[in-house]
């Protein structure tokens, strides 16, 4: 009898004290620094199939892209995701929100479709931990933690030192040349 390998996938939930209008509207707003998403900024059109990044806050620098799978706002939205420093393939993360009533949501992350236990598997596990609470506290109380805020300031500080690759143009090279 053959046994099936169990997908590898993180699975996380977080209940927030805030409607559901606004923490999609946190989760999707373009083009704004989105402390949560650890400080950056996220660019797409959020059509299915278009091309999303998330940057740093001058765009000089792009840490995550992809392209969008699906969007049914205010309850769910899937991208692929790839780090721009790493060479692993794309997995796919999903939000899922759920209305609880009385402005409360219910927000679940399922990241999925690792190539095995990449890089990106082990570096996201805590990550996604760390943006739920992130994203709570800034849909609750208007901003993340003080000891978030300053990681973001000392993470920010140091982003010159990220590899060229990093680069948006040379992320934007790369996929021009994956869809051409």
């Amino acid at each position: 009898m053959m046994m099936m390998a169990q997908e590898l996938k993180h699975v996380l939930s977080i209940e927030i004290n805030a409607p559901i209008q606004a923490v999609w509207r946190e989760i999707t707003k373009r083009g704004e620094y989105c402390a949560f998403m650890f400080g950056t900024v996220f660019h797409s059109s959020m059509q299915n199939g278009a091309p999303y990044r998330y940057s740093s806050k001058n765009g000089k620098y792009s840490f995550v892209a992809g392209d969008v799978v699906e969007v049914q706002e205010p309850t769910k939205f899937s991208y692929t995701f790839a780090f721009t420093q790493l060479d692993d393939a794309p997995a796919l993360a999903t939000w899922e929100l759920e209305d609880l009533g009385g402005n409360r949501t219910r927000v679940t992350i399922t990241h999925s479709g690792f190539d095995g236990e990449t890089k990106t598997y082990k570096m996201t596990g805590k990550g996604w931990k760390q943006i739920l609470q992130n994203l709570k506290d800034t849909c609750e109380m208007g901003k993340v933690s003080f000891g978030q805020r300053m990681q973001l300031g000392m993470m920010s500080m140091f982003t010159f030192m990220m590899p060229k690759r990093c680069l948006t143009k040379n992320v934007e090279a790369r996929r021009a040349k994956q869809t051409a």
